[in-house]
């Protein structure tokens, strides 16, 4: 089997969170509670919805 063909999971903290309908200061407050060690968040566009994710950084 080919290595890009196994599923592996996109996110290492499994962190996705729908943010379409948060305003800037609910994103900014609310953000701090779904950080996770040794991740960085960030926000993703889909389909006409936002996410919060989470995203492993190596080394930290």
């Amino acid at each position: 089997m080919d290595a890009k063909s196994a599923p592996t999971p996109r996110f290492g903290s499994d962190l996705e969170v729908d943010v379409t309908d948060w305003t800037a200061e609910e994103l900014s407050r609310r953000s701090r509670d779904y950080r996770v060690r040794g991740s960085e968040l960030y926000l993703e566009r889909r389909g006409g919805r936002t996410y919060l994710v989470a995203d492993p950084v190596p080394g930290r």
